[in-house]
Protein backbone atom coordinates (compact mmCIF):
# COMPACT_ATOMS: atom_id res chain seq x y z
CA UNK A 1 0.00 0.00 0.00
CA UNK A 2 1.49 3.59 -0.82
CA UNK A 3 1.57 6.41 1.08
CA UNK A 4 -1.43 8.83 1.41
CA UNK A 5 -0.66 11.91 -0.41
CA UNK A 6 -0.69 14.70 1.60
CA UNK A 7 -1.36 18.41 0.39
CA UNK A 8 2.42 20.11 1.73
CA UNK A 9 3.85 23.53 1.81
CA UNK A 10 7.42 24.69 2.30
CA UNK A 11 8.08 27.47 3.98
CA UNK A 12 11.67 28.94 4.64
CA UNK A 13 13.95 31.71 3.64
CA UNK A 14 16.53 29.54 1.69
CA UNK A 15 15.07 28.60 -1.73
CA UNK A 16 17.77 26.27 -2.59
CA UNK A 17 16.61 24.23 1.08
CA UNK A 18 13.09 24.48 -0.13
CA UNK A 19 13.94 23.53 -3.95
CA UNK A 20 15.62 19.83 -2.12
CA UNK A 21 13.17 19.57 0.56
CA UNK A 22 10.61 19.47 -2.50
CA UNK A 23 12.33 16.86 -4.20
CA UNK A 24 12.53 14.99 -1.45
CA UNK A 25 9.18 14.97 -0.55
CA UNK A 26 7.48 14.52 -3.86
CA UNK A 27 9.67 11.23 -4.59
CA UNK A 28 8.33 10.07 -1.28
CA UNK A 29 3.79 10.66 -2.59
CA UNK A 30 4.01 13.97 -0.64
CA UNK A 31 2.06 16.62 -2.99
CA UNK A 32 4.07 20.24 -2.83
CA UNK A 33 1.72 22.76 -3.87
CA UNK A 34 3.60 25.67 -2.84
CA UNK A 35 6.71 26.89 -1.36
CA UNK A 36 7.47 30.42 -0.48
CA UNK A 37 10.19 32.69 2.06
CA UNK A 38 6.99 33.63 4.37
CA UNK A 39 3.64 32.05 5.52
CA UNK A 40 2.55 35.55 4.93
CA UNK A 41 3.37 35.07 1.09
CA UNK A 42 2.17 31.47 1.17
CA UNK A 43 -1.23 32.38 1.74
CA UNK A 44 -1.24 34.80 -0.48
CA UNK A 45 -0.39 32.52 -3.17
CA UNK A 46 -2.60 29.81 -1.77
CA UNK A 47 -6.00 28.62 -3.70
CA UNK A 48 -9.24 27.76 -2.13
CA UNK A 49 -8.75 24.11 -3.23
CA UNK A 50 -5.29 23.54 -2.40
CA UNK A 51 -5.39 23.69 1.52
CA UNK A 52 -2.62 22.25 2.97
CA UNK A 53 -2.25 18.98 5.30
CA UNK A 54 1.38 20.17 6.50
CA UNK A 55 3.06 23.06 6.63
CA UNK A 56 7.07 22.72 6.85
CA UNK A 57 8.89 25.29 7.96
CA UNK A 58 12.54 26.60 8.35
CA UNK A 59 12.83 27.25 12.08
CA UNK A 60 14.35 31.40 11.90
CA UNK A 61 17.01 32.25 14.35
CA UNK A 62 14.49 35.54 15.64
CA UNK A 63 12.39 33.22 17.87
CA UNK A 64 9.27 36.06 17.80
CA UNK A 65 9.51 35.64 14.01
CA UNK A 66 9.22 31.68 14.01
CA UNK A 67 6.46 31.98 16.67
CA UNK A 68 4.46 34.33 14.45
CA UNK A 69 4.57 32.08 11.36
CA UNK A 70 3.17 29.11 13.17
CA UNK A 71 0.40 31.56 14.33
CA UNK A 72 -0.47 33.40 11.08
CA UNK A 73 -0.85 29.87 9.77
CA UNK A 74 -2.68 28.10 12.24
CA UNK A 75 -5.29 30.78 12.33
CA UNK A 76 -5.36 30.48 8.45
CA UNK A 77 -5.07 26.37 8.47
CA UNK A 78 -6.31 25.49 12.27
CA UNK A 79 -6.58 21.28 10.45
CA UNK A 80 -3.20 21.63 9.54
CA UNK A 81 0.19 19.84 10.60
CA UNK A 82 3.07 22.01 11.36
CA UNK A 83 6.68 20.94 11.77
CA UNK A 84 9.67 22.60 12.05
CA UNK A 85 12.93 22.40 10.82
CA UNK A 86 16.05 23.82 13.01
CA UNK A 87 19.68 23.42 13.19
CA UNK A 88 21.35 22.11 15.89
CA UNK A 89 22.55 25.40 17.12
CA UNK A 90 18.97 26.83 17.56
CA UNK A 91 18.23 23.88 19.91
CA UNK A 92 16.75 26.36 23.06
CA UNK A 93 14.16 24.77 25.46
CA UNK A 94 12.10 27.61 26.03
CA UNK A 95 12.54 28.41 21.71
CA UNK A 96 10.55 24.26 21.86
CA UNK A 97 8.40 25.28 24.48
CA UNK A 98 7.02 28.53 22.77
CA UNK A 99 6.97 26.65 19.10
CA UNK A 100 4.39 23.86 20.45
CA UNK A 101 2.39 26.57 22.05
CA UNK A 102 1.95 28.60 18.93
CA UNK A 103 0.87 25.92 17.40
CA UNK A 104 3.92 23.68 15.78
CA UNK A 105 3.21 19.44 16.30
CA UNK A 106 6.72 18.45 15.44
CA UNK A 107 10.16 19.95 15.43
CA UNK A 108 13.32 18.32 13.47
CA UNK A 109 16.82 18.95 14.10
CA UNK A 110 17.55 18.58 10.16
CA UNK A 111 17.50 14.81 10.37
CA UNK A 112 18.30 12.37 7.58
CA UNK A 113 15.88 11.71 4.76
CA UNK A 114 14.45 8.47 5.71
CA UNK A 115 14.45 9.40 9.01
CA UNK A 116 12.09 12.14 8.36
CA UNK A 117 9.97 11.10 5.75
CA UNK A 118 9.29 8.12 8.67
CA UNK A 119 8.62 10.29 11.05
CA UNK A 120 6.27 13.07 8.98
CA UNK A 121 4.33 9.75 8.52
CA UNK A 122 3.89 9.53 12.35
CA UNK A 123 3.02 13.51 12.54
CA UNK A 124 0.16 13.06 10.11
CA UNK A 125 -1.82 10.61 12.03
CA UNK A 126 -1.59 13.13 15.48
CA UNK A 127 1.86 12.10 17.13
CA UNK A 128 4.29 14.94 18.19
CA UNK A 129 7.79 14.52 17.84
CA UNK A 130 10.36 16.04 19.25
CA UNK A 131 14.43 15.60 19.18
CA UNK A 132 15.83 13.08 21.31
CA UNK A 133 18.64 15.39 23.21
CA UNK A 134 15.57 17.73 24.22
CA UNK A 135 15.73 15.20 27.28
CA UNK A 136 19.19 15.85 28.05
CA UNK A 137 18.86 19.51 27.48
CA UNK A 138 15.95 19.34 30.04
CA UNK A 139 17.84 17.60 32.45
CA UNK A 140 20.41 20.16 32.17
CA UNK A 141 18.77 23.53 32.78
CA UNK A 142 17.41 24.21 36.13
CA UNK A 143 15.64 22.25 38.05
CA UNK A 144 12.48 24.75 37.57
CA UNK A 145 11.54 23.21 34.69
CA UNK A 146 10.59 20.33 36.31
CA UNK A 147 7.77 22.03 38.07
CA UNK A 148 6.89 23.34 34.41
CA UNK A 149 8.55 26.55 34.47
CA UNK A 150 10.14 28.06 31.46
CA UNK A 151 13.18 30.30 31.74
CA UNK A 152 12.46 33.60 29.64
CA UNK A 153 14.06 37.00 28.86
CA UNK A 154 11.26 38.38 30.59
CA UNK A 155 12.06 36.20 33.35
CA UNK A 156 10.52 33.09 34.53
CA UNK A 157 7.14 32.26 33.49
CA UNK A 158 4.80 29.12 34.25
CA UNK A 159 4.27 27.07 31.22
CA UNK A 160 0.82 24.83 31.06
CA UNK A 161 3.10 21.63 30.26
CA UNK A 162 1.55 18.35 31.29
CA UNK A 163 4.52 16.38 32.59
CA UNK A 164 3.57 12.43 32.69
CA UNK A 165 4.53 10.81 36.42
CA UNK A 166 6.32 7.69 35.43
CA UNK A 167 8.70 5.83 37.17
CA UNK A 168 11.74 4.12 35.68
CA UNK A 169 9.63 0.49 35.95
CA UNK A 170 7.49 2.30 33.14
CA UNK A 171 10.77 2.26 30.24
CA UNK A 172 11.08 -1.07 28.30
CA UNK A 173 13.71 -2.76 29.56
CA UNK A 174 15.65 -3.56 26.34
CA UNK A 175 18.85 -6.22 26.02
CA UNK A 176 21.96 -4.95 23.73
CA UNK A 177 20.77 -6.92 21.21
CA UNK A 178 17.50 -5.33 20.72
CA UNK A 179 18.90 -2.05 20.90
CA UNK A 180 21.10 -2.88 17.61
CA UNK A 181 18.28 -4.73 16.60
CA UNK A 182 16.58 -1.17 16.84
CA UNK A 183 19.16 0.67 15.35
CA UNK A 184 19.30 -1.71 12.22
CA UNK A 185 15.45 -0.71 11.74
CA UNK A 186 15.74 2.98 11.77
CA UNK A 187 18.38 1.94 8.88
CA UNK A 188 15.39 -0.24 6.84
CA UNK A 189 17.59 -2.98 7.31
CA UNK A 190 15.77 -6.24 6.26
CA UNK A 191 15.80 -9.32 8.74
CA UNK A 192 18.87 -11.20 6.66
CA UNK A 193 20.79 -8.13 6.75
CA UNK A 194 20.14 -7.52 10.67
CA UNK A 195 20.76 -10.93 11.05
CA UNK A 196 24.42 -10.62 8.78
CA UNK A 197 25.25 -7.24 10.76
CA UNK A 198 24.92 -9.63 14.14
CA UNK A 199 25.72 -12.77 13.11
CA UNK A 200 22.38 -14.40 14.16
CA UNK A 201 19.95 -16.72 12.37
CA UNK A 202 16.85 -15.30 10.84
CA UNK A 203 14.27 -17.15 13.00
CA UNK A 204 16.25 -15.37 15.98
CA UNK A 205 15.81 -11.85 14.39
CA UNK A 206 12.40 -12.38 13.87
CA UNK A 207 11.94 -13.79 17.39
CA UNK A 208 14.09 -10.82 18.82
CA UNK A 209 11.89 -8.14 16.87
CA UNK A 210 8.66 -9.96 17.81
CA UNK A 211 9.94 -9.42 21.34
CA UNK A 212 10.31 -5.65 20.55
CA UNK A 213 6.89 -5.22 19.16
CA UNK A 214 5.67 -6.13 22.26
CA UNK A 215 8.19 -4.53 24.83
CA UNK A 216 7.74 -1.16 23.01
CA UNK A 217 3.89 -1.67 22.16
CA UNK A 218 3.43 -1.36 18.68
CA UNK A 219 2.55 -3.52 15.94
CA UNK A 220 5.28 -3.37 13.17
CA UNK A 221 8.50 -2.74 12.47
CA UNK A 222 7.91 0.67 10.80
CA UNK A 223 6.59 2.06 14.34
CA UNK A 224 8.97 0.26 15.92
CA UNK A 225 11.83 2.74 14.24
CA UNK A 226 9.91 5.49 14.63
CA UNK A 227 9.55 4.58 18.25
CA UNK A 228 13.67 4.32 18.29
CA UNK A 229 14.32 7.29 16.55
CA UNK A 230 12.71 9.18 19.37
CA UNK A 231 13.70 7.05 22.11
CA UNK A 232 17.55 7.66 20.95
CA UNK A 233 18.24 7.99 24.72
CA UNK A 234 16.75 4.22 25.17
CA UNK A 235 18.74 2.84 22.15
CA UNK A 236 21.76 4.99 21.53
CA UNK A 237 24.72 3.32 23.59
CA UNK A 238 25.68 -0.03 25.16
CA UNK A 239 24.96 -1.26 28.38
CA UNK A 240 25.83 -4.12 30.62
CA UNK A 241 21.80 -5.01 31.38
CA UNK A 242 20.30 -8.19 29.59
CA UNK A 243 16.75 -8.56 29.21
CA UNK A 244 15.17 -11.40 29.05
CA UNK A 245 16.49 -12.96 25.60
CA UNK A 246 14.31 -14.93 23.81
CA UNK A 247 16.71 -16.74 21.76
CA UNK A 248 18.55 -18.38 25.12
CA UNK A 249 16.44 -17.22 27.62
CA UNK A 250 18.45 -14.88 30.18
CA UNK A 251 16.77 -13.06 32.88
CA UNK A 252 17.51 -9.22 33.37
CA UNK A 253 18.90 -8.71 36.87
CA UNK A 254 20.29 -5.05 36.51
CA UNK A 255 17.83 -1.58 36.74
CA UNK A 256 16.84 0.27 33.74
CA UNK A 257 19.18 2.48 32.16
CA UNK A 258 19.37 5.22 33.82
CA UNK A 259 19.67 7.65 31.02
CA UNK A 260 16.06 6.55 30.28
CA UNK A 261 14.72 8.24 33.68
CA UNK A 262 11.42 9.40 33.66
CA UNK A 263 10.68 11.21 30.65
CA UNK A 264 8.58 14.25 31.06
CA UNK A 265 7.44 14.20 27.46
CA UNK A 266 6.63 10.96 27.17
CA UNK A 267 2.86 11.50 27.10
CA UNK A 268 3.59 13.85 24.18
CA UNK A 269 4.27 10.81 21.82
CA UNK A 270 1.11 9.21 22.80
CA UNK A 271 -1.17 9.16 19.76
CA UNK A 272 -3.84 10.20 22.34
CA UNK A 273 -2.63 13.29 23.42
CA UNK A 274 -1.92 14.28 19.66
CA UNK A 275 -0.08 17.26 20.69
CA UNK A 276 1.33 18.77 23.63
CA UNK A 277 -0.53 20.02 26.27
CA UNK A 278 1.51 23.10 26.03
CA UNK A 279 -0.48 23.93 23.08
CA UNK A 280 -3.88 24.70 24.90
CA UNK A 281 -2.14 27.10 27.25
Amino acid sequence: MGRQSFVTVLVGPCALLREGLGRILSAADFRITATAASVEDLIASQQAEDRPNLLILEVSRDQTTTVKQIKVFRGQYPTARIALLADREQLVYANIVSAFRSGADAYFLKPSCEAFIKSLDLVMIGEVILPPSILSLMLHEDRSIAAGEVKTEAGIQRAPIAYAETSSTDCPRLSERERRILRCLIEGDSNKAIARKNDMADATVKAHIKAILHKIRVNNRTKAAIWALNHGSLIGGTSNDEALDPANGRRDLSPPDSSAGANPLRAARSPSRARMAAISG
